[in-house]
């Protein structure tokens, strides 16, 4: 009984600080083998009104 009182407050702070979140960056990597291998990072940025997309660094394999 005692774990599901404490249980249901960390949830909803957990929650709270979750979707709280205005800003931030992400950062992706990505593999291509067509043939010749291709890496490349892409980065997103983002906050509450816009974003952007970037590719921030692409290395070629021969």
């Amino acid at each position: 009984m005692k774990i599901s009182h404490l249980f249901l407050p960390v949830v909803v702070l957990f929650t709270t600080f979750a979707l709280g979140q205005t800003s931030g960056v992400i950062v992706y990597n990505e593999t291509l083998n067509l043939g010749v291998p291709v890496e490349r990072q892409w980065t997103l940025y983002f906050d509450n009104k816009k974003s952007i997309y970037l590719e921030t660094n692409s290395t070629k394999d021969e």
